[in-house]
């Protein structure tokens, strides 16, 4: 009876493997990438990285927040991932004595990089290995709480890539503290207003936009429409859920929100061929988000 339970189960254990080893490839395994490809990437890092004790940020047990300075765990995260280009979000403090944290950083990861000059302590931030031709703000006057960095970089062969990376905190708009509770559905308006008319305007050239939404795919501010729902009649794709079917990154803190994407505009719907979220026991300790990371192919 033994030898029969042993010849069905090795079989049936062997099929269960096949079935599920993509997921688990997708949850802590990264494939390496292919020639003619740029890996693309977003990562909110929390708060520059900087130690916090946070005990409600936990994933699951056994794997929570680290306590200690997280720079070491979120440079072997990305180094995991192993990106061309990186969206970073809340990289609070690296601005300061000249960008001397970003730099070093960057140079830690083998890239050049710049981070955003705003009002706000949370500072968007982007690293690549690509040569970057020009980088500016949305606005030099944007009403965006932490700002939107625009850098177009060099593919290899000499094409150019417009890229957008954000964190979309309407919270923080200038005047949002001093604006009376019904004026503030106006200041949301008017930074929404901003981003889809830049991403309307660049709709028939290659950009790849990344970054922290601070919304979840279905989610309505003031009982508008959802953000995400209006980047997507513009012909955007979330790489995610266009490969895959709706997901993205998550944030540990309860509800547990989608909230982290990697968009394309119409030009590159084609060219991706890989999207993925990095889930592995350094990201839980790392962040309170997990990464989203994308393949592109660069013969467009």
């Amino acid at each position: 009876m033994v030898k029969i339970r042993r010849a069905f189960l090795l079989p049936f254990a062997a099929c269960l493997l096949l079935v599920f080893a993509p997921l688990w490839a997708e949850k802590g395994e990264i494939p390496t990438k292919e020639e003619g490809v740029v890996r693309f990437m977003t990562y909110n890092i929390l708060e520059g990285g900087r130690a916090l004790n946070r005990p409600w940020i936990h994933w699951k047990k056994g794997h929570g927040l680290s306590h200690e300075d997280r720079i070491p765990l979120i440079r072997e995260v990305i180094q995991q991932v192993n990106p061309d280009v990186v969206f970073l979000q809340e990289c609070n403090a690296w601005h300061e004595n000249d960008a001397g944290k970003l730099s070093a950083f960057a140079k830690s990861v083998d890239m050049e990089g710049f981070v955003t000059s705003n009002h706000s302590p949370y500072k968007v931030a982007l690293l690549s290995r690509l040569p970057i031709l020009h980088h500016e703000w949305l606005e030099d006057e944007d009403p965006f709480a932490h700002n939107i960095l625009l850098a177009r970089l060099q593919l290899p062969g000499g094409k150019e890539l417009q890229t957008a990376s954000l964190h979309f905190g309407w919270w923080g708009h200038p005047d949002w503290d001093k604006a009376a509770p019904k004026e503030r559905p106006a200041l949301y308006d008017e930074q929404v207003q901003s981003l889809l008319g830049f991403l309307e305007r660049h709709a028939s050239i290659p950009l790849v936009m990344g970054g922290d939404f601070n919304h979840a795919h279905d989610q309505s501010i003031f009982q508008r429409p959802a953000l995400y729902d209006r980047i997507l009649e513009l012909d955007y794709a979330d790489l995610y859920g266009h490969l895959h079917g709706y997901d993205g990154s998550v944030r540990s803190v309860p509800p547990p929100k989608v909230i982290d994407y990697l968009f394309v505009s119409p030009p590159l719907k084609g060219h991706m061929t890989r999207c993925q979220i990095l889930s592995a026991p350094s990201t839980y300790a790392a962040s309170d988000h997990l990464p989203v990371w994308a393949d592109l192919r660069v013969n467009f």
